[in-house]
């Protein structure tokens, strides 16, 4: 139970713009609060690998590009996930 958001806002300065990510999660059970511990570094290590992306295609790339965690990395091999 919950929502996931991204906005787009004025940025500080004059011309730039912001991308906000937003996760608000209210699990209620158990099995909602075990399947978000299973699924949280996946899912903040695509989101990092997002928020990169979408800097580099408006032309403001992160000063140092998100990196995988080792637990990310074998949860990846593991799944099999691939993109």
């Amino acid at each position: 139970d919950g929502t996931h958001t991204f906005e787009v806002r004025p940025g500080t300065e004059p011309g730039h713009t912001m991308l906000r990510h937003a996760l608000v999660a209210h699990p209620t059970s158990v099995t909602g609060r075990l399947r978000w511990l299973a699924v949280r570094l996946i899912h903040d290590a695509l989101l990092e690998d997002l928020l990169d992306r979408a800097g580099r295609e408006v032309g403001a790339p992160p000063k140092h590009a998100a990196r995988w965690s080792v637990p990310v990395r074998l949860l990846r091999q593991l799944l099999r996930i691939s993109y």
